[in-house]
């Protein structure tokens, strides 16, 4: 993966937590995140950004929802 490569996967997670965090206490349907940029990723990559931000601790997931989580 070319450095470009690395910052733009890094952009775009930033942008899903941006999407996320907008949506405050409701949080974000995964299947509304995924409609959002499936003409830019896979299923598979949007579901591996996700659980990089869940295992960050930036982001939980429960019933089908993310929600940001507040610092």
């Amino acid at each position: 993966m070319t450095k470009e490569q690395v910052r733009a996967l890094i952009d775009f997670a930033d942008a899903l937590l941006e999407a996320v965090t907008a949506m405050g206490d409701r949080g974000m349907p995964a299947g509304h995140l995924y409609a959002a940029v499936m003409g830019h990723m896979s299923l598979e990559q949007s579901q591996a950004i996700m659980r990089v931000l869940v295992k960050a601790g930036k982001v939980t997931h429960s019933g089908h929802v993310y929600r940001a989580v507040q610092s």
